[in-house]
């Protein structure tokens, strides 16, 4: 009887645990957000770039953001004022101006709310908070509690993961590991706390609940955290941002916010003067979305070179780990302007704001710096006041630069070279080099010389050797190379300088290693995106050293060759194409 008991109890439980995962999903949505259109084209521009250089993977990656492809899961809170949100993750909604909210009901009904307002953000804790339109009315939320759980408690994950690049209902079960992991906020100063938990999660899950049974709730769980993060290089370490966090930045978000726009704007004006001394990752939450239209596609890596290490690390890593490439244009232009100013940050301050200021026109704020006028463009996105452009920071085009280049977008060259000799010792030769890498480059190469040589016969009737024929033999030198060059341009023509060492063999009538250095300059013009061609002059000395081989006499219309060992003087013509 008592066996007879426990099955039953057993198979009640799992009816039970059935239902509340179906009716779980009447609380946890799907998250995809509307973009800027500014950011749209530029993601457009990157995606094109990169395909017509090769890159479609990277094309791909960058078309899934730009067709607003992305999303990622919420679930329902209420807070205090009685109104029901959406809860996410920041960067499920990064760079968006609003955002599309999707129901996938028990009853299988899809239910949309379109343009929802982004009611505040946080960049430190990645977490946003999202309001219905004003006409929609739901009362029904999951409970939020904020007290920690023991490390071993089971907890369960619930989100809409992609699966053939759609969203897709997934209930994961696992235990905590680490109820207290403190995290770093992209600033590093601000610290949070994040719960460890083996409950699986995979990209789309970001914004999703972690959550415990708590049968007196009717969903029949209870949220303690928001499945924010997945560490790769780990076996089953999820992360999650801990309820009281969520919870304290809920109540920060809904607190009453002066209507007085005039007031925010001057209290966020100096604010960014402040955080201007602390560097780039205090400065990446005042750059708007719209700012990065400013910035062509084409343009973008030089931007990146330009970058101070610490940023450049970041951009990288946003685009290997697949994150929003956005956020990368915005890092680099809050870099941008904090070394733009950083010489003498000290005298930046701000001065005025002109006329009245509104919410939905942008303003103008006027700064002073090393005693001259700055002017800067302030818009509210997010529902915070961004700066969409500043007169100290100026995007030259990079086809209309003119100066040296650090580092520029070659990737392959191919040269075509004719040897003209300065003396009768060889005559004109050519050949081929191919070369990859920027500024700093790697290649190979074969070219066909040819050698003044004779044939020579010993007359016993003047006990001499008699000069009998003489004419050219081929050679040919094969070698491996490494060069640096350092381009200096006057907009969209290049004047080259390099110089590279080269090692390798000869092959015909000399078998010898064979090496050298050649120098000399390349005078390109950009077609398109990395497209150039060139025009090649190089100086390469070189000889023939029969100590490092040996000459054949037996296979060939002549037998030695002029003045060996003696350098081989003349100067390289060519044409080149980079791509």
């Amino acid at each position: 009887m008592t066996k007879k008991i426990s099955i039953l109890t057993l198979i009640l439980a799992l009816h039970l645990c059935v239902y509340a995962q179906k009716k779980l999903k009447d609380y946890v949505v799907i998250v995809k957000p509307v973009y800027h259109e500014s950011s749209i084209e530029f993601l457009k521009n990157l995606s094109k770039y990169a395909s017509d250089n090769g890159y479609k993977q990277a094309a791909d990656y960058l078309n899934v953001f730009a067709e607003g492809k992305g999303f990622g899961s919420g679930f329902l809170v209420k807070a205090s004022d009685g109104r029901v949100y959406i809860i996410t993750n920041r960067h499920v909604i990064l760079q968006a101006k609003k955002a599309n909210i999707e129901f996938s009901n028990t009853d299988g009904a899809k239910v949309s709310y379109n343009d929802c307002e982004i009611m505040a953000i946080d960049p430190n804790t990645d977490l946003a908070l999202i309001s219905f339109p004003e006409d929609v009315n739901i009362n029904r939320s999951l409970n939020l509690k904020t007290e920690l759980n023991e490390d071993g408690c089971e907890v369960y994950t619930a989100g809409f993961p992609g699966m053939g690049g759609k969203p897709s209902w997934q209930f994961g079960k696992g235990i905590i590991s680490n109820s207290e992991l403190e995290m770093s906020g992209f600033d590093d100063e601000i610290k949070t706390i994040a719960i460890q938990h083996t409950a699986q999660i995979d990209r789309g899950s970001s914004g999703g609940p972690l959550l415990v049974t708590d049968a007196t709730q009717e969903s029949g769980f209870s949220v303690i955290g928001l499945n924010t993060w997945k560490i790769i290089d780990r076996e089953n370490v999820n992360l999650s941002i801990s309820g009281k966090t969520i919870q304290d930045f809920i109540s920060k978000a809904i607190k009453a916010v002066s209507n007085n726009q005039q007031e925010q704007l001057e209290k966020t004006s100096n604010a960014f003067i402040s955080d201007l001394m602390h560097g780039y990752k205090k400065v990446v939450k005042y750059v708007a979305y719209d700012y990065v239209s400013k910035l062509s596609a084409d343009n973008f890596v030089r931007y990146i070179d330009l970058a101070s290490p610490d940023a450049k690390v970041n951009i990288i890593n946003i685009f290997k780990n697949g994150q929003n490439p956005v956020e990368a244009v915005r890092i680099a232009i809050a870099d941008a302007i904090v070394r733009t100013l950083e010489k003498n940050k000290n005298t930046f301050c701000f001065t005025s704001i002109a006329g009245l200021v509104s919410y939905d026109v942008p303003a103008t704020v006027f700064y002073s710096y090393n005693n001259k006028p700055v002017t800067s463009t302030w818009k509210i996105e997010q529902k915070n006041w961004k700066i969409s452009d500043i007169s100290c920071l100026k995007f030259v085009d990079a086809d209309e630069h003119i100066g040296f280049v650090k580092s520029f977008d070659f990737g392959s060259t191919i040269n075509l070279v004719t040897f003209f000799p300065s003396s009768d010792l060889e005559s004109t030769g050519f050949g081929g080099e191919y070369l990859w890498g920027s500024n700093l480059y790697t290649g190979a190469g074969i070219f066909k010389f040819s050698h003044h040589a004779y044939n020579s016969e010993y007359n016993y009737d003047t006990n001499e050797y008699e000069i009998t024929k003489t004419g050219y033999i081929n050679y040919y030198n094969i070698n491996v190379l490494l060069g640096y060059r350092y381009p200096f341009q006057i907009k969209r023509f290049f004047i080259i300088p390099f110089a590279q060492a080269y090692g390798g063999f000869n092959t015909g009538i000399v078998s010898a290693l064979a090496g050298g250095f050649k120098y000399g300059v390349n005078f390109a013009y950009k077609l398109k995106d990395n497209k150039y061609i060139m025009l090649h002059f190089s100086l390469s000395p070189r000889k023939i050293n029969d100590e490092w081989g040996s000459i054949s006499d037996t296979e060939y219309e002549f037998n030695t060759l002029y003045n060996l060992n003696e350098k081989i003087k003349g100067f390289n013509l060519g044409l080149s194409y980079s791509f």
